[in-house]
């Protein structure tokens, strides 16, 4: 760990201008040995030092360690482990005179990449973790051999990938049970993001729901089977109140339990993993 400087006072425009330098711009310019393009990629680079520390969009994420950030400030401390006014003086030293922040309009156009971690060699751990959740083993295959999931190589986490129409990865998840045929059915997860406002009038719908939607006109029945605490209810009152103009809303929370894996688990007598075992796989 670097030593603290003496407290110093910084100018307010210094300050600013060292923040809105982004990582990629500084490396290129101070550091082009140590930056690395990605293969396979078009606008998503690592850095010689880390490989796992990936660069794109105008953010980073050192996958590693678990941590990220926006600018090339965020990067010398978190990652060169520099004080904020060495960080600070490194930055307007070097470009003060010559640097300036690249036009809107170019950041506009340029394509969004999704990082992902870097794949493990198998998914032995993920298949063995969701099949003692209860999930079918051949539809863990099945979701395997078509590149939705994969057990991530540093951490071998479970990473589910979901796709739009074109194939271009977003988020979605299939189940099956009881013999049905899941694939004859529209699924598709909101993935736990969705929260309403407190005024439900004033609520948005999800924009995967929006999208699915969308691209799938014929759907005229939505079944909802949202989580049975607070947040899902909420969150399923909210859904009723904005799509039942449209639709046919039909509320189908898990019948026990809270969520339907727990259900599910329940269902096949399948006692819960104990937490520990999940927190230790998963980091």
């Amino acid at each position: 760990m670097r030593a603290s400087k003496p407290y110093v006072q910084i100018d307010p425009d210094v300050l600013e201008q060292a923040r809105q330098i982004d990582l990629l711009s500084y490396l290129r310019a101070y550091e082009p040995s140590n930056l690395v393009k990605v293969k396979g990629t078009t606008n998503v680079y690592c850095t010689a030092e880390h490989d796992s520390l990936k660069i794109s969009n105008g953010k980073w994420y050192w996958w590693s360690r678990g941590f990220g950030g926006y600018s090339a400030l965020d990067y010398l401390m978190k990652v060169k482990e520099y004080g904020f006014v060495e960080a600070v003086e490194t930055l307007t030293g070097q470009t003060m005179a010559d640097w300036k922040p690249p036009p809107p309009a170019v950041k506009k156009d340029e394509p969004k990449v999704l990082l992902l971690p870097p794949k493990n060699k198998n998914c032995d751990r993920v298949t063995e973790y969701l099949f003692g959740r209860g999930i079918d083993y051949q539809l863990i295959q099945e979701c395997i051999a078509e590149g939705i999931l994969f057990e991530s190589a540093d951490y071998h986490n479970a990473v589910f990938i979901g796709k739009d129409e074109s194939g271009t990865p977003k988020y979605a998840a299939y189940l099956k049970c009881e013999g049905r045929d899941y694939k004859a059915e529209n699924l598709l997860s909101l993935s736990g993001v969705y929260q309403p406002k407190k005024e439900i009038r004033d609520s948005k719908i999800p924009v995967a729901l929006t999208t699915f939607l969308k691209v799938n006109p014929q759907i005229k029945t939505i079944f909802l089977h949202l989580d049975k605490d607070r947040a899902g209810r909420l969150c399923t009152a909210a859904l009723k109140e904005l799509l039942q103009k449209d639709y046919r809303i039909v509320d189908e929370p898990p019948p026990v339990a809270k969520d339907f894996n727990d259900f599910l688990m329940s269902y096949l007598g399948i006692a819960r993993q104990k937490p520990s075992r999940e927190r230790r796989d998963a980091r």
